[in-house]
């Protein structure tokens, strides 16, 4: 999965690579509906941290060996194509544990 993440004092986007184990499922069967899935946040230390309804992952983020490219395909005239480089990709991050339940407001019983 590639994920688009705008930096808002520096008003650029940088893409990067989601791997994550195992499968992740949706309410939604189609995978290109854009449906929201969860955030992903950077700790002070830098780690990466993604939320996914009531679980968190703590994961890694690691610098691509060969970068990688979006691109556009454009038809042109006739049977010509152009592809127009989007961004490049350098970074991927890494969820390789479980996801952990985020508890809060736990009723007490006595």
């Amino acid at each position: 999965m590639i994920v688009p993440i705008t930096r808002i004092n520096d008003k650029w986007t940088q893409y990067v690579i989601v791997e994550l184990q195992g499968d992740l499922e949706a309410a939604s069967s189609d995978p290109e509906s854009g449906q929201f899935l969860g955030d992903l946040h950077y700790n002070e230390t830098g780690t990466p941290i993604m939320i996914l309804g009531m679980h968190v992952l703590h994961g890694k983020e690691t610098t691509l060996a060969k970068p990688m490219a979006i691109l556009e395909q454009n038809k042109l005239e006739g049977s010509e194509l152009q592809y127009l480089v989007k961004a490049i990709i350098t970074k991927k991050v890494t969820f390789r544990g479980r996801p952990k339940p985020i508890v809060t407001d736990v009723p007490l019983t006595n």
